[in-house]
């Protein structure tokens, strides 16, 4: 988001962004199907703006703290313990919620997730206006009388996490076992998130409902008009959950005056990101020990004698996108697709074609890696090699 926001300045998006839908309203003035569109965007944005910051409050900061995360799940599992639930639907939950904690505990920090939670309770009494707020919060303060908001979260949090089942996988597997209601709406971390989840649904569900629904409709719409609009542009195709193809070329870029980046990387500059140890930043010994002996095989450049490790291309990319394949004009296999560049992660937005650039792993890395560290040449000999257009045979 720091990245999106500092690139969504420079490139001047919202001033673009602007300057089209003034153009846009005054072509739609006299059209019954469009002339409504901002008109009724700007209603619903008002009705919406007041709770906001709650749903933001919802998605970032109560499911943001792993302890009411996981809590927020048993929900499910008091519906299918409720009168209207069924054995089968109760059991299905349970294993569900076992698989899940198991995953959640993987990422558990006691220390820092105390901080986070009493944090973020903290700021959402602050930030959310009062009148939103859950019942829970009243019962919190109440708990605690003379402190500060902050003492009586951080308060209510200690107490919390040395009580609640929802941070200890011994605890949890222990209420799979003998699920009891009694028990779970009894747990201190599933007391506020129910708290705040009801509130949510009994009061302002239906508002942002409403308001991604007229938000949606009104989008499609004035796409449409867009391309009604100017019928000689072409248009960004939405492929989104579809296979999609995009073309583009190795290419360097400038990202602001003095500074060049090259269209490759290098081994080199694995060794130089080495940190033993570091989950980022460590490398197998055997990896440093190749690259120190340049111990390339076939894979090495055969100009600069390096191994490249990655290259950039001002294809676009975006989310979900990772591990696609990238292929040359002859449909050979050259790379995989990772990652997109700091300077352009604006792209979801708008696409800029001075700075935008995909960064793909080298497929000779690829190779190398399997042959070379892994030592599972078999698998490299089952594929076509092609060098400068011509078939490569391992010995």
């Amino acid at each position: 988001f720091i990245g999106q926001t500092e690139q969504i300045k420079r490139l001047k998006v919202v001033d673009y962004k602007k300057a089209e839908e003034t153009r846009f309203k005054a072509w739609a003035a006299d059209k019954a199907e469009y002339k409504d569109i901002f008109p009724t965007l700007e209603k619903a944005y008002q009705d919406y703006l007041p709770v906001s910051t709650l749903r933001t409050y919802m998605d970032q900061g109560i499911s943001g703290a792993l302890v009411f995360g996981m809590a927020a799940n048993f929900i499910f599992l008091e519906k299918a313990m409720g009168a209207d639930g069924n054995a089968e639907a109760k059991q299905k939950t349970i294993d569900g919620l076992k698989k899940r904690s198991e995953a959640y505990m993987k990422l558990y920090n006691a220390p820092a997730e105390r901080n986070i939670t009493a944090a973020m309770l903290t700021m959402f009494y602050i930030e959310v206006p009062k009148d939103q707020h859950p019942a829970i919060f009243g019962e919190i303060l109440a708990k605690y009388p003379g402190t500060t908001p902050e003492e009586a979260f951080a308060k209510y949090t200690d107490e919390m996490m040395a009580s609640t089942m929802m941070n200890s996988q011994e605890k949890m597997n222990a209420f799979f076992a003998n699920p009891s209601l009694e028990q779970l709406q009894a747990d201190p971390a599933y007391k506020v998130v129910k708290s705040v989840v009801d509130n949510y649904q009994a009061n302002y569900e239906a508002r942002v409902n409403a308001f991604n629904k007229t938000v949606e409709e009104q989008g499609s719409l004035y796409i449409k008009g867009l391309m009604e609009m100017d019928k000689t542009r072409t248009f960004y195709p939405d492929a989104n959950s579809t296979m999609r193809l995009t073309y583009g070329s190795v290419r360097s870029y400038k990202p602001k005056d003095g500074v060049s980046y090259s269209y490759v990387t290098t081994l080199d500059g694995v060794e130089e990101k080495f940190v033993p140890g570091d989950d980022e930043f460590d490398a197998p010994a055997r990896l440093m020990e190749l690259n120190k002996n340049n111990d390339f095989g076939i894979y090495g450049d055969k100009k600069t004698g390096e191994l490249v490790t990655c290259f950039i291309t001002d294809n676009d990319i975006t989310g979900g996108n990772s591990g696609s394949p990238v292929v040359n004009g002859k449909g050979e296999l050259i790379g995989l697709a990772f990652d997109g560049n700091w300077e352009a992660m604006s792209g979801d937005i708008v696409y800029d074609d001075r700075y935008k650039r995909t960064i793909n792993v080298d497929v000779r890395y690829v190779l190398f890696l399997i042959d070379k560290l892994a030592g599972a040449t078999h698998i490299v000999k089952e594929m076509n090699l092609v060098q400068n257009g011509k078939k490569v045979t391992l010995k």
